[in-house]
């Protein structure tokens, strides 16, 4: 899987370290080339000759000569182009997490990093700083196409349906690459959580189906799919070892997680959607009790749109497997949707996702793998409500 050449520069003063790390890296990929410094100068010194021909830094956060966030914030400055993964003790681990926030593509805790979880972190890391640097590049280029049209627009006063044929194709154009990009923003967040591969494009699904019977306008519906297809952008920035933990997650790995629609919200509020596309994202695990995060919004507070995408959530999370135990099935969460009918969830919302897996199981056949457990079960009813 990781069979490509990667440069790396290896920040760490203690030479033990250094050559276990060396030794795991070059276990798992021969090619891979390490370029070693103890200090903190040192490095510095090679990045402002050779940071053209890196791929990723792998830091440690304690240096003879620079200890601490300190020495993250000033490789970052000098490569800023070039993702950072810091190394840590176990007593420095909340500051690896810090850093992380601060722009550190990930973390890895000395001696219980196996050579795996290393090279897949190193190269995830990778990943990632090309698709955000992708991202922008897309937000660009919409940009310049918006001040094209827009300066096109000012010129053409006396050839006005002209103009607006033009408008009309750019903005076929601009629809069309938009939905290129949420694809391929997709895909890499299922390449980071292995575990929930699919789940944003089944929570598309049942989003799309709850707000057709609710008679939502197919533009207001597109713009619903877009947001569901990329509603965990944020998990982008949370470490690949925290998404796949088998056990319970400790208190910094619960804020990271409970972060991420903030970050997807961070990430998206760059692009000028046709619709509140970053909010829905930052919205989709409020609750109408004010129970949720990251804000804590209630009610109508809460886009109707961001309350149909968390409840399409809900049920394709209790469905599919996740690391720390088995799909529960559809009838478990539905029920779960009528227990919380009107505190968690919205009733209109829940009324329809009920209608449409009711249909759903009506129409089932053999070849039906979304949810097979439908040939089998009997559907709550909507009226079961307590």
């Amino acid at each position: 899987m990781f069979e490509e050449a990667l440069r790396i520069l290896l920040v760490e003063d203690n030479p033990q370290d250094a050559f276990l790390l060396r030794r795991d890296l070059h276990k798992v990929n021969e090619q891979i080339i390490v370029h070693h410094c103890e200090l903190l100068s040192k490095a510095l010194e090679f990045l402002l000759n050779e940071d053209a021909n890196l791929d990723v830094v792998l830091l440690d956060l304690g240096l003879p000569d620079s200890q601490g966030l300190s020495t993250f914030a000033q490789v970052r400055r000098q490569t800023p182009r070039i993702p950072i993964v810091v190394l840590s003790g176990m007593e420095d681990e909340k500051l690896a997490i810090r850093a992380v926030r601060e722009g550190a593509q990930d973390y890895l805790v000395k001696g219980e990093a196996n050579a795996q979880l290393l090279v897949r972190a190193l190269f995830y890391a990778v990943e990632r700083m090309k698709s955000e640097e992708a991202l922008v590049r897309a937000r660009d280029e919409l940009e310049t196409k918006v001040k094209e049209r827009t300066s096109e627009l000012a010129l053409a006063n006396e050839a006005l349906k002209r103009v607006i044929a033009k408008l009309s194709k750019a903005e076929r154009e601009v629809r069309s690459s938009l939905q290129g990009i949420i694809h391929v923003i997709s895909m890499i967040i299922e390449t980071r959580d292995p575990y929930t591969a699919g789940h944003q494009r089944n929570v598309a699904e049942i989003s799309r189906a709850i707000a057709q019977r609710m008679d939502l306008p197919e533009e207001r519906i597109e713009g619903i799919v877009l947001a569901a297809t990329v509603h965990d952008l944020g998990k982008i920035s949370i470490p690949a070892e925290t998404l796949s933990k088998p056990t319970k997650l400790n208190d910094f790995e619960m804020s990271l997680i409970r972060f991420h629609p903030q970050s997807g919200y961070e990430i998206l509020k760059m692009v000028d959607f046709p619709w509140p596309i970053a909010e829905m994202v930052r919205q989709h695990h409020e609750r109408i009790d004010g129970s949720g995060y990251p804000q804590g919004l209630s009610g109508e507070d809460i886009l109707l749109e961001a309350r149909i995408i968390g409840v399409a959530d809900v049920v394709d999370a209790m469905c599919s497997h996740r690391p720390y135990r088995p799909a529960l099935g559809i009838d478990k969460a539905l029920v779960e949707l009528l227990r919380n009918n009107g505190t968690l969830y919205d009733p209109p919302v829940v009324e329809a996702c009920m209608n449409y897996f009711e249909d759903r199981k009506s129409n089932a056949t053999l070849s039906d793998k979304f949810f097979p457990e439908i040939m089998n079960s009997t559907l709550p009813s909507p009226s079961a409500t307590t």
